[in-house]
């Protein structure tokens, strides 16, 4: 039985009448981009993997791949605005790092569901911020963040490729996440634009699901699509 999946303002296909929206879609990437290659610095790549494993942590319990992965796309975003901006002073990003972090995710959490609730939520994780705490966190990582947090993530392109499988006996969409998701672990993968990780996951698994005739015919589309740079997707 095919997977259904919540409507999403992403959920558009590659048929003509999509195509100019997943063009709008890519030319938007850069603005979710760190655009800089700061994720090289050492001391970065150390605070990186701690905010990555914290988040997994306080995840727990959470079915949506995309909560954590948008968690960790805000601290991204906003660990570069710290390092350009050095005149920043009582920052309150750098006085508490470890309430930073888990604001990340609560604010992902709040946008993916209704009935997030922040008191039960600490209370499960024996976190003892005040409810004033987390809100002045919150309100300054959105203010920082300009309030655009619908961030574009390679979720959003899988749902363009996933019709070029043609007839499938089963979803790839799990384990495309998942791969997705693993490359949060490596701060390498930040080189990379949204579309391009997309690509590159939908290739992986459709080589270890589906027949080599099916997933050559779907290679062959993805490499040689006006969206898609082969030499990105091979690196």
């Amino acid at each position: 039985m095919e997977e259904t999946q919540p409507l999403t303002p992403y959920q558009l296909w590659l048929t003509d009448p999509g195509r100019m929206e997943y063009r709008n879609l890519q030319q938007s990437e850069a603005f979710f981009m760190p655009g800089e290659k700061f994720y090289e610095k050492p001391s970065y790549i150390r605070a990186r993997k701690r905010a990555v494993r914290t988040i997994e942590e306080l995840a727990q319990g959470c079915d949506d791949a995309l909560i954590p992965y948008m968690a960790m796309t805000y601290y991204d975003r906003l660990i570069l605005k710290i390092e350009i901006d050095q005149v920043l002073v009582g920052c309150p990003i750098r006085e508490n790092p470890p309430l930073f972090v888990m604001c990340c995710l609560t604010i992902s959490w709040k946008l993916r569901t209704r009935n997030f609730n922040l008191v039960e939520f600490m209370k499960a994780r024996k976190l003892e911020y005040s409810p004033d705490e987390v809100l002045d966190m919150e309100f300054h990582i959105c203010r920082r963040l300009q309030w655009r947090l619908r961030t574009l993530t390679p979720f959003c392109f899988v749902e363009y490729m996933i019709p070029l499988l043609g007839k499938k006996p089963v979803s790839p969409r799990r384990p495309v996440r998942q791969l997705i998701v693993r490359t949060q672990y490596d701060a390498s993968f930040l080189e990379y634009s949204p579309s391009i990780l997309a690509a590159a996951a939908m290739l992986v698994v459709s080589k270890g699901l589906f027949p080599r005739r099916q997933h050559d015919i779907f290679e062959f589309q993805v490499l040689t699509s006006e969206f898609v740079s082969p030499h990105m997707v091979r690196n």
